[in-house]
């Protein structure tokens, strides 16, 4: 066996390096562990309800069932079992993580499918990281959630990883409370951080998940009905499928009866319900909704918001949201007085962190012109990461530049539809359709740009190739 070891949790930045967020000099705390290759099994007691995945034995049980799509030849298979056959075969390769509990016996940080597996295949040790039992609870749930969102051996409870991210915010915010600003961590441009968005990007980064995306995630949480959220808790129903249960509209939610004959539907195609993609959700709520058999949402209401209208079926086309997100823009725009002539580089940026550019963003989502955000982080991912970025960035500044030009041409709305839907003739004699070199003077500036180029820049440039193609 060997002595014991330092172990650091995370490498970011020295000032919050740990969960703990270190003791007041600075310095990062680091909690010792020993490495044990044959630690006896029967002193481990597994207890489901210290897993975050699962919480309850039901949910372990469904979990340990459950099964996913084999890559080799498209079969689905169960993946606690191929771990048991594995196991069967050469043993555990990867060290569990545990700690001593007081009342006797050891407690599972992480590896508790390895564990489960192994006293299944009747093995009689296993390698093991003993951690120090002073290891803090936070510290705990945070290596549990490390290690399941590096491994992505299959999908984790989304719903306790929220619950658990969110309580690792407080935590590692209440740490932070108080210091001073020289004492901060800094952002990318060198400024001190507040105690809230310190907080949220460590943890964030920490367990290789986005800020925002866990924002998200805690939106749809709660607010999706109780049915679908149980359906989540017992690991049936993924992030993505429990999205679909949400109006669009926090004051606006779906009826009970409604979700009930969704969920109904559901079970004639997976009785189990462990096969429900977002698209069979999609389906069997259009299906009702055009039936008219049960009422979709509480008190006959219908959503307000962009994204509930959309939901709601309001507006349809990819053509008809881009209108709707040119519209937001042009609402920004005259409520903030911003022009290219009046405002600064600095206020175009700023637009990047307004709720209209993600709420234009994510419109794009559904539109499927801007590709889905990448929920789970791994060394594959980077590709994928930037295509959204730059997809996103294309679609919510496309639809900027639009509402920046259509104010910049200064016309009444008559007038405007009637321009844009004219020609303009050339010196020449020749003809060009207003409407598609508008298009084009846009698509030119965001071709010769990137997702990093300032905003004030690229609308400029949109402006000027606007008055060289049209002379407007």
């Amino acid at each position: 066996m060997k002595g014991p070891e330092q172990y650091m949790p995370s490498t970011v930045d020295p000032a919050i390096s740990s969960i703990l967020f270190a003791s007041q000099n600075g310095n990062p705390v680091r909690t010792a562990r020993t490495h044990n290759p044959d630690f006896p099994i029967a002193d481990i007691i597994v207890d489901p309800r210290e897993n975050y995945r699962w919480g309850s034995q039901e949910a372990m049980e469904a979990d340990l069932k459950s099964q996913t799509k084999n890559p080799a030849d498209g079969s689905m298979v169960c993946t606690y079992q191929v771990l048991v056959e594995s196991i069967r075969a050469g043993g555990v390769d990867t060290p569990v993580g545990l700690v001593a509990r007081p009342t006797g016996g050891y407690r599972i940080v992480y590896g508790f499918t390895r564990v489960m597996a192994a006293k299944e295949v009747g093995l009689g040790v296993i390698p093991a990281y003993v951690y120090d039992a002073s290891l803090p609870e936070e510290e705990a749930q945070l290596l549990q959630l490390r290690e399941n969102s590096a491994s992505l051996k299959r999908e984790v409870n989304w719903v306790q990883e929220v619950q658990m991210y969110f309580k690792l915010v407080a935590y590692a915010r209440k740490s932070l409370t108080g210091r001073k600003a020289a004492d901060m961590p800094r952002d990318d441009d060198g400024q001190p951080m507040s105690p809230k968005v310190a907080a949220c990007t460590a943890v964030g980064r920490m367990l290789g998940v986005a800020p925002a995306t866990m924002k998200n995630r805690n939106y749809t949480l709660q607010h999706i009905h109780p049915l679908v959220r149980d359906l989540a808790e017992k690991h049936i129903f993924s992030y993505a499928v429990c999205s679909e249960f949400t109006s669009g509209d926090a004051g606006v939610p779906y009826t009970t009866v409604f979700v009930e004959a969704v969920l109904e539907a559901l079970r004639h195609k997976s009785p189990d319900l462990m096969s429900v993609t977002p698209q069979m959700v999609r389906d069997a709520m259009r299906k009702l909704k055009d039936s008219g058999s049960k009422p979709m949402y509480e008190d006959g209401k219908r959503p307000t918001t962009t994204c509930g209208q959309w939901s709601a079926g309001n507006r349809q086309s990819a053509g008809a949201l881009r209108d709707l997100c040119v519209a937001m823009w042009a609402s920004v725009l005259a409520k903030s007085k911003m022009s290219l002539r009046s405002s600064k580089p600095e206020d175009w940026e700023c637009l990047r962190k307004t709720k209209t550019w993600h709420t234009v963003v994510g419109i794009g989502i559904g539109a499927a012109d801007v590709s889905e955000p990448v929920v789970e982080v791994s060394d594959e991912t980077s590709r994928a990461e930037l295509y959204h970025d730059e997809t996103a960035w294309k679609y919510a500044l496309s639809a900027l530049i639009q509402a920046v030009l259509l104010a910049e041409l200064r016309m009444p709305a008559e007038k405007l539809r009637e321009w844009v839907n004219n020609y303009t003739y050339t010196k020449d004699g020749g003809k060009r359709s207003n409407r598609v070199e508008f298009h084009s003077a846009i698509n030119a500036a965001l071709d010769a740009s990137n997702f990093r180029t300032a905003l004030h820049d690229v609308i400029g440039k949109a402006r000027e190739e606007l008055r060289i193609r049209l002379g407007v």
